[in-house]
């Protein structure tokens, strides 16, 4: 049997994308992503410098929110899909 995985990934959205996940997205939503991969640099807690990657969001597509219907879900990738035009 196959067993289902769940990772977990940084995403980074900024201006009005950011203000949209925010509203738009809950625990245990399902989103389709795509960007573009970032690293940087960090100190961690012992000092230490660590790599760390981010995917900085360009593209979202809300595949399923626990607390919406069918067609909300529908007219947040609507709306999503407006921004991300203006965006571009």
């Amino acid at each position: 049997d196959a067993k289902e995985e769940t990772e977990f990934h940084r995403i980074v959205a900024w201006k009005k994308l950011a203000d949209l996940t925010t509203k738009l997205l809950s625990k245990g939503s399902k989103v389709y992503v795509e960007g573009r991969l970032h690293n940087r640099k960090i100190i961690d807690s012992d000092s230490n410098e660590r790599d760390t990657y981010e995917i900085v969001l360009e593209e979202l597509v809300v595949l399923y929110n626990p607390t919406k219907r069918d067609e909300e879900i529908d007219q947040v990738n609507e709306a999503v899909s407006t921004v991300q035009g203006a965006i571009v």
